[in-house]
């Protein structure tokens, strides 16, 4: 969300200063932005310093924008050190309630994707300011729609099954998301084939029992190698476009699959539940989807194909209410009235 609003705002005739890390630092660079400061390393596996303070003063910034990223890393640190220097700060939010992760700062905007999302902002920072911007896995997965190429791809390579689920993971939770999808898939009716896209950032990060996610969800995954189908060279919005199903446990994929009226399944272990508990600060007491009644719930196996064919059309009439495309213009407008 944080590039399409750079694009607009050095088109309004800003100067755009990118501090970033991780994978952060190679898609500013891709899209054509030189970051002030950029590493390839993660902050949570590689530490490093990087002197904030001095970075303000250098810069003398009229206003800091900061995401909100898990876990939270620089973002932090720059709001803080932009409150305290008397500095216009904006949170721009890519979850619900993520903007809770930058206190002790306080934003003086917070730019959220839906009305849902900006009643949670509210409550978090009593009297401050916030504004709904549109989702940008909607906008995202509208654009996967006419991915041609990534759609014949996706076919080719899952064409000796019937159907498809694409499971969206990250972290702690998917093992169970891993151990419930396989079940279904046992149980369900037709040949159907997992396409598993899970979250580059956290796939060599440790559970809590040492083992890092990648070698702990292969495992999972291995007796159902035949029924397992990987296309790292097709986007994830564009697997989700293709696919039959869609599974996750709180993915902000789960609104685009909704908003296309794609079955979107959540699948909801206690695992799932305990996590967002955890990333959420408690702040969150369902999956936002299913709140928003976007999506389905599996919280036990059972056979997909219900969820799939002419007999059972499945929508989400709520997810047009809930739901726009991301406006980066909207979210430049927003923030213009505190230069």
């Amino acid at each position: 969300m944080t590039i399409p609003l750079a694009r607009v705002s050095e088109f309004n005739g800003h100067k755009v200063f990118p501090i970033t890390e991780h994978l952060a630092t190679k898609r500013f660079e891709d899209a054509g932005f030189e970051p002030y400061f950029g590493t390839p390393k993660d902050i949570a596996t590689d530490p490093f310093y990087f002197d904030v303070y001095a970075a303000l003063l250098d810069i003398k910034p009229n206003l800091v924008v900061v995401s909100a990223g898990w876990p939270i890393h620089l973002e932090q640190l720059f709001a803080v050190f932009a409150n305290q220097m008397d500095i216009p700060l904006v949170c721009i939010e890519d979850y619900w309630a993520v903007s809770r992760k930058i206190k002790p700062a306080r934003p003086d905007l917070i730019l959220t994707i839906d009305s849902y999302g900006e009643d949670i902002a509210n409550k978090l920072f009593v009297g401050g300011r916030s504004v709904s911007i549109g989702h940008h896995e909607v906008s995202a997965i509208l654009n996967a729609q006419y991915d041609k190429e990534g759609i014949r791809t996706f076919v080719e390579k899952t064409q000796d099954f019937e159907f498809t689920v694409a499971l969206i993971g990250a972290g702690e939770q998917t093992a169970s998301q891993i151990k419930l999808i396989l079940e279904c898939m046992e149980q369900s009716s037709g040949r159907w084939c997992l396409v598993p896209r899970f979250h580059p950032k956290t796939l060599e990060w440790k559970g809590k029992d040492g083992r890092v996610f990648k070698d702990v969800w292969n495992e999972l995954l291995q007796p159902f190698a035949d029924r397992v189908v990987y296309v790292p060279e097709v986007k994830t919005e564009t697997v989700v476009v293709a696919a039959d199903v869609t599974a996750s446990g709180f993915s902000t994929v789960m609104a685009g699959t909704a908003y296309i009226c794609k079955p979107t399944l959540c699948l909801k272990t206690p695992e799932t539940m305990a996590d967002l508990a955890v990333q959420s600060g408690g702040v969150l007491q369902e999956v936002p989807a299913v709140a928003l009644q976007c999506a389905d719930v599996v919280t036990e196996p059972t056979d997909l194909s219900r969820f799939v064919g002419k007999t059972r059309m499945r929508s989400y009439p709520r997810a047009f209410q809930e739901f726009q495309p991301y406006d980066p213009e909207k979210a430049y407008m927003a923030i213009a009235k505190l230069l």
